[in-house]
């Protein structure tokens, strides 16, 4: 079986398979869910959360280790990651990666990002087309 190899130099294999939050009675975040390995035992799986705001930046970011933290192959674990902080109210959305010693995933593009970088490169196409008109008229 080929593996890709992740831009941490391990091979993919952690897979999220579910995630959700909630925040409890005292005002704290919880981002729980479960993951899983495909093909091959794995140790110590690490599950880490970058938080960010309605701008697309970065508020906070924790992690967790899953339980267990040893998964067999496809065995699934659980994970929650406890935010216990004044930034919660600032938190628009989260990113989720995982890792172990053997295994990592490479994590999304964080989905509040995509609006504002598709404007800048329309803004982009837009400025560069006017000024080759420009250039075409005289």
């Amino acid at each position: 079986m080929l593996a890709c190899i992740s831009e941490f130099g391990k091979p993919e294999g952690l897979v999220i398979l579910s995630n959700s939050s909630y925040i409890d009675s005292y005002g704290w975040m919880h981002v729980v869910g479960t993951k899983n390995i495909s093909a091959y035992t794995t140790t110590y799986v690490k599950v880490i959360a970058t938080f960010y705001d309605n701008t697309g930046r970065v508020v906070h970011c924790d992690f967790t280790f899953s339980n267990p933290d040893d998964l067999e192959t496809n065995q699934a674990g659980s994970f929650d990651i406890l935010l216990i902080s004044e930034r919660v109210s600032l938190i628009e959305s989260y990113e989720l990666t995982a890792e172990s010693h053997e295994y990592a995933i490479i994590p999304e593009f964080p989905s509040s990002l995509v609006l504002p970088l598709l404007v800048f490169l329309i803004l982009i196409v837009v400025v560069l087309s006017k000024k080759k008109d420009t250039c075409d008229k005289r």
